[in-house]
Parts: structure tokens; C-alpha cells; sequence
């Protein structure tokens, strides 16, 4: 899966709305919830691929942003 990745919780929340709103999901869902990274000041949120944002590159979360994961 792919995620994008932003300074603050507030980008990702706003990506998840967008998605939501053009998507037409139902009032007590959204897209995708942001995941916070556990030691950087980082959050992440899953791609739409019908959804892109210019100029920013998706990526795949790497093992540091699930440390409790084996």
C-alpha cells in the first residue's frame, strides 16, 4: 500500500476529506485514518489513487513506522 506523507496532522486530515467528500462515503466514514510516525514529528495517510496530489510522491511506510510489529 501506499501512503503519503506530511509534516503536520492537519494535511493528512485535509487529504482524507477531500478523498471522503468526492468519493460521496457516508457521514460516519472517511478515506483512511492518518498514522502518526512513533519518533518523527511525521504523519501518513493510504493513497487514492484516484486522488493524487501534484508534485508529491507516494511511498511505502518503512518497518520505523511500526516498531511494535514484528
Amino acid at each position: 500500500m501506499e501512503f503519503y506523507i506530511f509534516n503536520t496532522k492537519s494535511e493528512a486530515i485535509d487529504y482524507d476529506q477531500l478523498v471522503t467528500v468526492a468519493s460521496n462515503y457516508d457521514t460516519t466514514s472517511n478515506w483512511a485514518n492518518p498514522i502518526k510516525h512513533p519518533t518523527k514529528a511525521k504523519w501518513a495517510i493510504a493513497v487514492n489513487s484516484s486522488f493524487s496530489i501534484e508534485g508529491k510522491q507516494s511511498q511505502t511506510l518503512t518497518s520505523d513506522w511500526f516498531p511494535n510489529e514484528l
